[in-house]
């Protein structure tokens, strides 16, 4: 480009580095029109040319009739209001929202009669530059539900109003449940995600004991069974036995501790009578066995404490005197010269 003399110290110069042009480091050559010159070394940088891209699509498919899907489309380049689109027809993108220049966050709905098989992913920035995915997302038949846990997975005849999560896979909005056997009455299913339902149950006083099968219905009438997936039992109450070790002392920090007994659930908690003593982890071994973490603060009172378990369904079992609380050892006598 041309060059402006601005004094025997400044040029300024329109310089124009072409497609392809060597990143990196180039000598800057200053020629005289006497024919003299001087070589600054390294002085002027072309940088790479920062690429537009899409690199993933976070789900990669989506079945017929989802509702509110959240995309995740990760790449490079982006800019604040990027917009994307999908190819063909019966994706709507109801929002976006820039995340940073390798994100973008996406909540979409799939028509019900939405064409099965793959689509392209289109990203444009506002300066107009744009990148597509060539079948980065799929529309695709959704699979039948499968049922995986029950927390909790057992509860007493009589009992009811009985919380239950029921998780999974492929569960859609307005599925329904129900269990084998008779006595037990769904009283309401809530779709919290595609993995999980929140039910509320009550059970017959008179319900046969032994284990059920668990069946979710989508709306589509796809259904999925989880044989032997949840149990009407005696009693559900949990039994408390013993705890091992069965003194901690005061300032203790992280102290392990095992909770052995019966009828315990996945998700019980665990407490202590008396004060001073919290419970900062509850890991679930068996309907046997609580592993607990405990802090013990200093000051809290020597002596004999109680073990409470209250499992998911609200049933509790105590064990009393269970744990004890050391008293503090007397402080160390120092030697006086």
């Amino acid at each position: 480009g041309p060059v402006t003399f601005l004094g025997s110290a400044l040029l300024v110069v329109d310089v124009t580095a072409p497609q392809g042009a060597r990143t990196g480091p180039h000598d800057v050559v200053v020629t005289n029109p006497d024919g003299k010159s001087g070589t600054g070394a390294g002085m002027m940088i072309v940088d790479a040319v920062p690429v537009l891209a899409i690199t993933s699509v976070n789900p990669s498919r989506g079945a017929p009739g989802d509702v509110g899907l959240a995309v995740i489309v990760g790449g490079s380049n982006f800019q604040p209001g990027a917009a994307v689109t999908f190819s063909s027809s019966g994706i709507t993108v109801r929002s976006q929202g820039f995340v940073s220049s390798g994100q973008v966050n996406l909540v979409i709905d799939i028509a019900a009669a939405a064409p099965l098989g793959a689509r392209d992913v289109t990203l444009t920035n506002p300066d107009r530059t744009t990148t597509t995915a060539r079948g980065a997302f799929a529309v695709s038949p959704v699979p039948p539900p499968s049922v995986g846990s029950l927390i909790p997975n057992a509860s007493a005849a009589g009992k009811t109003g009985v919380g239950v999560a029921l998780f999974g896979a492929s569960f859609k909005s307005g599925a329904t449940v129900s269990f084998s056997g008779g006595g037990i009455t769904v009283v309401s299913v809530g779709f919290v995600s595609t993995s999980r339902l929140n039910l509320v149950i009550d059970i017959a006083a008179g319900a046969a004991l032994g284990a059920r099968d668990v069946t979710v219905t989508n709306p589509d009438t796809m259904t999925g069974t989880g044989v032997g997936a949840f149990a009407v039992v005696a009693t559900s109450n949990p039994i408390v036995s013993s705890a091992s070790p069965s003194t901690g002392s005061p300032n203790s920090t992280g102290l392990g501790v095992s909770v052995i007994g019966a009828n315990f659930q996945n998700g019980a908690t665990v407490s202590f009578s008396g004060g001073g003593i919290t419970v900062t982890s509850v890991s679930f071994v068996s309907a046997g066995q609580l592993d607990l973490r405990l802090d013990i603060t200093a000051a809290a009172t020597p002596g004999a404490r109680n073990v409470t378990v209250t499992n998911p369904d609200t049933t509790t079992g105590t064990g009393t005197g269970l744990f004890t609380v050391a008293a503090a050892p007397p402080p160390s006598e120092s030697a006086v010269s």
